[in-house]
């Protein structure tokens, strides 16, 4: 019995700039790169899903959902999985760098130099370990910054207690 999945409108997407690398190296072309991107839409993000990483909805779903002929969306599709942009498992389509649409690896993207973005979109099927290695190097080529004290002067009167410095200064953290 094949289970079919309604087209999903809710949550949200972080989106890289550094997608537009798949058009600039010719991976996609720029209407094969919005193709995508509804692909993308249509993964499970949830981790306590069965089919985490996969695009639950097929072609025909998204083909009728947004107005174009199943044989482009098949095609897409096809050309993904050549351009090693997805992978075919056990009759489901996998997103091996899904890790680039979570929000919580986003950050750490966004922050890499565009070489090392180009590269991460250039091989997808790198994961997640190649993202901790730039990350690793990244913050090892950056000059320690030291902690901000409370102690500074302000053009804005605080009226903070030496109490409540404390407090923020043990449990206030930046990420």
């Amino acid at each position: 019995m094949k289970i079919s999945f309604p087209i999903n409108y809710s949550g949200y997407l972080p989106l890289l700039r550094g997608i537009l690398f798949l058009v600039k190296t010719d991976v996609l072309s720029l209407s094969e790169l919005g193709i995508y991107i509804c692909f993308i839409t249509q993964v499970s993000f949830d981790q306590r899903h069965p089919h985490y990483r996969a695009i639950l909805r097929d072609d025909k779903q998204i083909a009728k959902e947004f107005g174009v002929n199943k044989t482009t969306i098949y095609r897409a599709r096809k050309s993904f999985i050549r351009a090693g942009l997805f992978i075919e498992k056990a009759g489901k389509t996998i997103v091996p760098n899904y890790y680039m649409f979570e929000i919580k690896h986003v950050k750490r993207i966004a922050k890499l130099p565009a070489i090392e973005l180009q590269e991460l979109f250039a091989n997808p099927q790198e994961g997640i370990a190649f993202i901790e290695e730039l990350s690793a190097n990244l913050q090892q080529s950056q000059p320690h910054k030291p902690d901000q004290s409370f102690d500074f002067p302000s053009k804005v009167e605080a009226s903070f207690t030496e109490e409540d410095k404390e407090w923020i200064k043990n449990n206030v953290k930046e990420e």
